[in-house]
């Protein structure tokens, strides 16, 4: 039997070899080669790099650390690791560095906010204070009137009667701070409706308001209602002291708004007062419309008043030609006639009916053809003609 050493089919044990020392210089260059673009040269090189770091019993995450370690000396300092956030947590997982920074800084903003807040409160004294004196001559006006602040906080004749057609309706008392002993002059809601809301007292309710006081017949009435209901309110932001905010109650805010409806779309036009007081509306407007408004109001009172009263005009009286092409001719004969052509354009407009601007361009027009110099006729002597030839 043959020995286990001479035979060629044993495979001998590979015996440990010893490192080889890194060349640095050849593993460099060879590292250089690795960014090669043929191929065939990066992967040979990668490949000889490889066996250089396993004969010197290294990987390239040996070389990584080495390199680091150089690097930290020649700056001077090891680099370590970011070390890990520590600190305190607050409510809203912000991280401080430590509890006494946020306790710190919570009392810094306390103490920011209470500063804020009493410097507004004193600028809202300040102010209020500035209207008071602003206010002081009215409403000692309205406290003459009335004989005393409680007489005039006190509902009037018309406030009452509403007030008592819809008791059942009225809910939760509204306080006045000044008036705290007046809690049922105010109320919070009338048959499911408040002063914000856009759905309107329930019908009963409604009607029961109408009833209470008359409604408005004619705009001219409607218009001064309103004005007496926002006279009354004026009056009561200057007791209560809140110039800003309407003071009237439920019932009487409800029939005032009620009533600007009809002064301003709801009732028709029936007479020439009626179109004066809604003109007059849309002049005082302030929705944008106010100087077209104005030019109406203006146009109306000189083209159809002419200075009367409204109320008791009667255009087929006025004695104004009807058509546009007689008060034409109304003015060319004013304005043609010695005695009246030195009337201004606004009396000789009043007297046709028309705008003064019209009766400036007529009599431009009128001048224009006085001072046009007359044609002048040359005479020709005309051709004789031959008698026509006699017929045969």
């Amino acid at each position: 039997m043959p020995d286990d050493q001479g035979s060629p089919h044993i495979r001998q044990r590979s015996r440990p070899t010893e490192k080889v020392p890194l060349d640095y210089d050849k593993f460099g260059k060879l590292m250089g080669m690795v960014g090669s673009t043929f191929e065939g040269e990066a992967l040979n090189a990668h490949r000889m790099a490889t066996d250089m770091l396993r004969a010197a019993g290294l990987s390239f995450t040996d070389i990584a650390e080495t390199l680091k370690a150089k690097d930290a000396v020649q700056s001077g300092h090891p680099r370590r690791p970011p070390p890990r956030p520590k600190g305190f947590k607050d409510s809203s997982g912000r991280t401080w560095r430590s509890q006494k920074d946020y306790e710190e800084y919570c009392a810094r903003e306390a103490a920011r906010s209470e500063y804020e807040k009493r410097e507004a409160e004193k600028r809202k004294a300040e102010q209020r204070a500035a209207d008071r004196q602003r206010h002081a001559p009215q409403r000692d006006a309205v406290v003459e009137k009335y004989g005393s602040a409680m007489a005039a906080i006190t509902r009037n004749e018309r406030e009452q009667a509403l007030h008592d057609a819809v008791v059942q309706w009225l809910e939760g008392p509204r306080i006045v701070r000044a008036f705290r002993y007046l809690a049922g002059r105010w109320h919070s809601s009338m048959g499911g409706w408040t002063r914000g809301s856009s759905e309107p007292p329930v019908a009963e309710c409604r009607a029961a308001l109408d009833a209470a006081l008359p409604l408005p017949q004619t705009i001219r009435e409607a218009r001064d209602e309103v004005r007496y209901w926002d006279q009354r309110d004026n009056e009561l932001q200057l007791l209560v002291e809140r110039w800003d905010e309407e003071q009237l109650d439920l019932p009487a805010s409800y029939r005032r708004r009620r009533v600007r409806r009809l002064y301003e779309t709801e009732l028709s036009i029936t007479t020439l007062d009626d179109l004066q007081t809604r003109l007059q509306f849309l002049a005082e407007t302030k929705n944008g419309a106010c100087e077209v408004g104005l030019s109406i109001m203006d146009a109306f009172e000189r083209l159809v008043l002419n200075g009367q009263d409204p109320s008791k005009l009667n255009i087929d009286q006025s004695g104004h030609p009807h058509t546009a092409t007689e008060r034409r001719k109304a003015v060319i004969d004013l304005l043609s006639n010695l005695d009246t052509a030195g009337l201004p354009d606004r009396e000789i407009a009043r007297r046709a009916g028309v705008s003064p601007s019209t009766v400036g361009t007529l009599r431009r027009k009128v001048v224009s053809e006085a001072l046009k110099p007359a044609p002048i006729f040359r005479t020709r002597p005309r051709p004789s003609r031959s008698p026509p030839p006699p017929q045969t």
